[in-house]
């Protein structure tokens, strides 16, 4: 006897990656990150230019994420030393800011087996094949 992975489990060759495909609805811009992170020193916008050098109508800019893109490298640099938060932390927030934002406005809407093969793939759904079906296309998978 063959030894067969289960009908519900895909097996994957041997050196595959998985990686996450989750995509949000929604983007977080890196000036409401920075506005927590002052909240939690009590420390006020007028601080941070002191402490940067960046003039306070460029920290409002960057708390109100304003301009493409809010957080250059000199800028991750600056907040580095203000804060003790790398400038790859920074920069990151920043990249995955506007990919998130470029990713809304260019979505199209996606047919139901998308939706599902999307959701499925990065574990979204905890509940049976058979309900997601239900839900993504209006028929019993029974």
């Amino acid at each position: 006897m063959v030894n067969e992975a289960p009908h519900d489990y895909a097996v994957s060759p041997p050196g595959d990656v998985i990686e996450n495909e989750y995509r949000p609805d929604y983007a977080v811009p890196p000036g409401e990150v920075l506005e927590y992170e002052l909240e939690l020193r009590r420390m006020p916008g007028s601080e941070l230019a002191r402490r940067t050098g960046l003039t306070e109508q460029r920290v409002d800019a960057i708390l109100r994420s304003e301009g493409e893109p809010v957080i250059t490298s000199e800028t991750a640099i600056r907040l580095e030393r203000a804060l003790g938060m790398p400038a790859d932390y920074w920069l990151n927030l920043e990249a995955r800011y506007q990919e998130a934002q470029a990713r809304l406005t260019a979505s199209e809407p996606l047919p139901p087996r998308a939706k599902i093969a999307q959701h499925s793939k990065s574990g979204f759904f905890s509940f049976p094949r058979s309900e997601i079906v239900k839900e993504f296309a209006g028929v019993s998978a029974e």
